[in-house]
């Protein structure tokens, strides 16, 4: 079962999660390679806006070729996916499309038996070749997915990769501060906690609840660089799961006057950016400004004690020290 936040018209996704299911959250150790495709093939839309978005879409949208649409048709993300090409926790596209090419014939044919019903249009004739088995059709989603990944993906991934690596040490830091309510609380602003329910607003409206029990298997929390939308799936085997955006487009940073007049309005506006922790890349892109000027002035605040830099795998995560909370005046 794969849904999304966006999926069911006038719909609230409640996840709800027994004293088990609370010792059994965890959050993901990397990015998960399909989800990313998945969602990143959201993003070929450009009502999605501007921004990263827009870069990144201009940059991949000369370069597919009609032969892929077909196979992206099958990835709405906002509705149902077949679950055969999820392929969940998988961190290199090898093995995931290798998964994916070896999905039994008869859950193949369920499931885009379910899609077509989902979407109330037929499947294409490339679609009805692989619910029909045709070794030609698994040829073909093997060559299209692993051509729009090194399209797509495969440039930006050190980047997927740093931002899902900072957001589990922001996630981590918020679970040993404030305990999991806290974790569970400021996944994202369609999410909401209140135990012991998860509660993900559709952007649609908020009728219809669409209740699911996880009894005990446990909930892995699996941050998105290129989510748009929340995205919830339940695996044969193992925890549920929840994957949730990740902030990292430019934003607007007004820091306090006084703090411009303090630290010059770039610098305060590094550390106003850092309210929530983020890596360099991230830090840039929420200013608005290049590595080399975001590295210089997080030099300047970290020799200040304003924050504090780790070293997580490839990421460099900064986060305010209390000194530096205090000067923003955070709690």
């Amino acid at each position: 079962m794969t849904v999304t936040s966006g999926g069911h018209a006038r719909r609230v996704l409640r996840i709800h999660l027994t004293p088990a299911d609370l010792g059994r959250v965890t959050l993901a150790t990397g990015p998960d390679v399909m989800q990313e495709v998945q969602h990143s093939v959201l993003m070929l839309d450009p009502a999605w806006g501007g921004g990263w978005a827009g870069r990144w879409r201009r940059s991949v949208l000369p370069r597919l070729s009609p032969d892929f649409r077909p196979v992206l048709d099958l990835m709405p993300v906002i509705g149902y996916t077949p679950d055969f090409l999820c392929a969940p926790g998988a961190r290199d596209v090898h093995a995931a499309v290798d998964e994916i090419v070896s999905a039994p014939g008869e859950q193949v044919r369920a499931e885009l038996g379910e899609f077509a019903a989902s979407t109330r249009r037929p499947l294409s004739s490339w679609a009805l070749d692989l619910a029909a088995g045709d070794a030609g059709a698994r040829r073909k989603l093997r060559a299209a997915l692993t051509r729009y990944y090194e399209i797509g993906l495969a440039p930006e991934w050190d980047t997927v990769t740093a931002g899902v690596t900072a957001d589990r040490a922001v996630r981590g830091q918020l679970l040993l501060d404030g305990g999991l309510d806290r974790l569970l609380g400021t996944l994202h602003p369609d999410i909401t906690w209140d135990s012991p329910m998860l509660s993900i607003r559709c952007p649609q409206g908020t009728q219809q609840p669409w209740d699911f029990h996880l009894g005990g298997r446990g909930l892995l929390l699996v941050p998105l660089y290129f989510g748009g939308v929340s995205t919830y799936l339940e695996p044969p085997a193992g925890p549920a799961i929840l994957g949730y955006p990740i902030p990292h487009g430019p934003v607007s940073i007004a820091p306090d006057g006084r703090l411009v007049s303090l630290l010059g309005r770039t610098r305060a506006t590094v550390l106003s950016a850092l309210r929530t922790a983020g890596s360099t890349t991230q830090v840039a892109q929420r200013v608005g400004t290049s590595l080399a000027s975001v590295s210089q002035h997080t030099t300047v605040l970290r020799d200040a004690g304003l924050i504090s830099t780790t070293r997580l795998g490839g990421a460099v995560l900064h986060a305010l020290t209390p000194l530096g909370a205090g000067l923003l005046g955070e709690d």
